[in-house]
Parts: C-alpha cells; structure tokens; sequence
C-alpha cells in the first residue's frame, strides 16, 4: 500500500473504534442499535426501537485544539455535514459525548461562518472545505447524553 493508502485506512479504523465506543453506550438502552458496515455516508448508527440514525465523530484531536471538526465540502462537492442524513450527530473526544441534532448543528454552522476553513488532511488528494467549532460552544448547544 502507499502511505496515502495508510493514512485513509489508519484513519478510517480509528473513526470505526469511535463509533463502535458510541454504539455500546446506545446498546445500554436500545438493545438493536446497529453500525451501519461499509461505505455508507448518510449515517453510522441505526437505532430501530426509535428510528433514529446518528453520525459518529470521534475527535480525539479537540482536546488539544479545544475545536471539533466539520467536514462540509470534498472534491468540490457537498459531503459531511451537508450530506449527512442523520437524525442526530455525536461527537465523541475520548472522554464525554456531545449530542446535537443535525438541524441545530446547521444552525451553529451558519451562525459561526466566520470558522470555515480549507485544508488538506494527510491522506486525502484533494483540499477539504470544513467547520471548526468550539468545545464551549458545542457545550453550551448539545445535551450530554442521548438518555
């Protein structure tokens, strides 16, 4: 493999251990909660027993940066956030969950335009356009727990 390969797939199999963490704390409460396998970008988790979807964000990272990250364009073309079809998203940083449903999220989105960026992760061939947002304000906007 190249390391651009290395990188896509290093990076694909943390975010699969961060979703599998948040998978096993809805387990706790919706026994049929499943991740979702393979490429599948509308969302990471069903949950049957309310038919809700999430998407999982595992970012590690905002504890040094204090900011979680928000994919919004790839190639040109709308992807995460504005692609996403899930009911809520959460983001988990290793040590707490961050729950907000994907219309509110939007809103922060709009509300704090002045947070867009454009980079080039390593492993990726071409820009990304994203968000950053704040911990504090995600704080402040989310609820700690799904129950």
């Amino acid at each position: 493999m190249t390391d651009l390969q290395d990188t896509f797939h290093d990076d694909l199999d943390f975010g699969h251990k961060g979703e599998e963490v948040v998978l096993q704390y809805i387990r706790t409460k919706y026994e049929c909660a499943v991740r979702i396998p393979k490429k599948f970008s509308d969302y990471d988790i069903w949950i049957p027993e309310i038919r809700k979807s999430i998407e999982v964000k595992y970012d590690v990272r905002s504890n040094d940066t204090g900011n979680f990250f928000i994919e919004l364009y790839m190639s040109g073309k709308p992807s995460g956030l504005l692609s996403s079809r899930a009911d809520w998203w959460v983001f988990y940083d290793g040590n707490r969950f961050y729950w907000i449903e994907l219309e509110k999220l939007k809103q922060l989105v709009i509300l704090s335009s002045s947070n867009w960026i454009e980079v080039q992760p390593k492993g990726d061939k071409l820009p990304k356009k994203a968000f950053i947002i704040k911990k504090s304000l995600m704080d402040q906007h989310s609820f700690k727990n799904l129950f």
